[in-house]
């Protein structure tokens, strides 16, 4: 049997790409981490039917969390193994099928449509999703070989990857889009702040800062530059020669492997990376269509007994790893916010704070070191948020009347929403949810004061187009009577009651522990 050089690099690059991801699922921060800290980031501000969609999956993997992990980097692995050891026959267009369909859910399910629905997509940032192009190398496997050497199979690739090209050139040229403002505002700029904060050596934070300060400055001139390349490519698949597609592959290679480190630093960082992001997929996917395109060359694939036990070894692994998946689907577990509140550990627990120096709703200055000897609870909310924000702040209202006197506790809410910064905004919404000193302190700023205590925090806000409210991390920092950070915990607010007393019971109980650190 002779295998296309196109689908043999398909199937070996991606293959490699499953087997990556797959070992960095046995990261121990992943079992909690992963629903809290990239599921549910991933959709904030998509429609609530994605949002509804993304919680559903987060409830089912946080009723068994280890397991849950398990099972999918069983999963992945297996499609790595088994992907590139199995190169032809009947067995690989079911395993390319089994990819396309793993990836789809993870697509759907894990990544709210890849964030295309949700403020701030970007090609910068991973737009369409990498999972999609798992989808599309599952589907071409899943072609028969003698299909590759067919006119059509070439037409349908150049013709889909422009299109994508072309959607993605206009997300990059939506004229409210933050990647055309200068400043600090701009979204690159923020997102260098977000990746270098990450565990990594100096000199990768060291580099992402300084694109981030670039992008910050030259603006207008990287965002057109990048549109450029986008639609430039496009234009190569579909009327170009064969010369001009492979500098179009080249150039499109180098700009998504420069963007893979400056901007999605590297993508494996963190302990929460789930993949190498999409850079390098919708690289490989290029290369491959334009393989497809040239005059297609064959290499005489070899069935050696090493392939065959690599090939069962993957398959076995595949079909174990999505049989636990389907049992801890039925299976009943625990409560998803009771699971990731005792899933943290020690070491992830306790760190020094930032200076928070902003304004009470009454115009007075106030630092939050003025609270030294209480136990602190920090939330930052929008005060014209009408969705999570009045939730989370009933929650922490909840709490500490739980915990009643016992501690001497002091909640502080920053307002995040630059458009609204007034102290006037933020004693409204302390009005109408019942916010009352000297249990609660409301606090605002100048839009350079909350961005350099959202930045320093690691909180994200997007504004949405919607009344002036924003899309922001729900995060929830404990302070413990030195002023040390007891727990940073990163909990969409719930509205359903089982759920939401879960929370408050936690919440409860680490402001109790917090009160008796030494």
């Amino acid at each position: 049997m002779v295998e296309p050089r196109a689908r043999q690099v398909l199937r070996m690059g991606f293959g490699l790409f499953w087997l990556l991801a797959g070992i960095l699922q046995l990261q121990a921060a992943m079992p909690i981490g992963l629903a809290t800290g990239v599921l549910k980031p991933a959709v904030t501000g998509s429609p609530s039917w994605v949002l509804s969609l993304v919680s559903g999956v987060t409830g089912r993997w946080l009723a068994h969390p280890v397991p849950s992990a398990a099972a999918v980097a069983m999963v992945e692995i297996g499609l790595g193994v088994w992907m590139m050891a199995c190169a032809s026959g009947r067995a690989s267009q079911i395993l390319g099928g089994l990819s396309a369909f793993w990836a789809l859910a993870i697509w759907a399910g894990g990544t709210g449509f890849g964030g295309l629905l949700g403020p701030g997509s970007s090609w910068f940032f991973g737009a369409p999703g990498a999972s999609l192009y798992y989808v599309i190398a599952g589907l071409l496997l899943m072609l028969r070989i003698p299909t590759w050497d067919r006119a059509v199979l070439a037409n349908w690739l150049r013709w889909g990857m422009a299109i994508i090209l072309v959607g993605l050139a206009l997300l990059q040229a939506w004229p409210s889009s933050a990647f055309w403002q200068s400043g600090r505002a701009n979204a690159i700029h923020q997102m260098a702040g977000e990746m270098a904060s990450a565990a990594q050596p100096s000199w990768m934070a060291a580099s992402v800062r300084w694109f981030g300060d670039l992008a910050a400055r030259q603006a207008v001139v990287i965002n057109l530059l990048a549109l450029c390349i986008l639609l430039f490519v496009a234009f190569a698949l579909l009327w170009g020669s064969e010369l001009l597609r492979r500098i179009a592959a080249l150039i499109y290679s180098l700009v998504a492997i420069t963007l893979w480190f400056l901007v999605q630093d590297l993508g494996v960082f963190g302990g929460l990376s789930t993949d190498l992001n999409a850079m390098l997929p919708s690289a490989l996917l290029l290369i491959v269509t334009v393989l497809v395109l040239e005059e297609h060359q064959a290499v005489r694939s070899s069935r050696h007994w090493i392939h065959a036990a690599l090939s069962i070894l993957g398959c076995s692994a595949v079909s174990l790893g999505l049989a636990i998946v389907l049992v801890l689907a039925v299976l009943p577990g625990t409560n998803p916010e009771l699971a990731f509140a005792s899933g943290i550990t020690e070491a992830g627990r306790y760190g020094s704070l930032a200076p928070i120096n902003l304004t009470t709703t009454s115009g007075k200055a106030f630092s939050l070191s003025d609270l030294r000897g209480k136990v602190v609870v920090l939330i930052f909310v929008d005060p014209v948020c009408t969705s999570d924000c009045p939730l989370l702040a009933q929650e922490v209202k909840a709490a500490l009347k739980s915990v009643g006197k016992r501690r001497s506790v002091v909640a502080v809410a920053v307002n995040l929403n630059p458009a609204y910064r007034g102290a006037e905004a933020m004693a409204a919404f302390g009005r109408q949810e019942g916010l009352r000193a000297p249990n609660w302190q409301l606090l605002s700023g100048s839009s350079r004061e909350i961005e350099d205590v959202s930045s320093s925090l690691r909180v994200l806000a997007q504004p949405l187009n919607n009344g002036g409210m924003l899309a922001h991390s729900d995060v929830i920092y404990v302070l413990d009577p030195r002023g040390r950070i007891s727990i940073a915990w990163d909990a969409t607010p719930s509205d359903d009651a089982r759920t939401r007393g879960s929370l408050v019971s936690a919440l409860s109980t680490e402001i109790l522990k917090s009160g008796e650190r030494p």
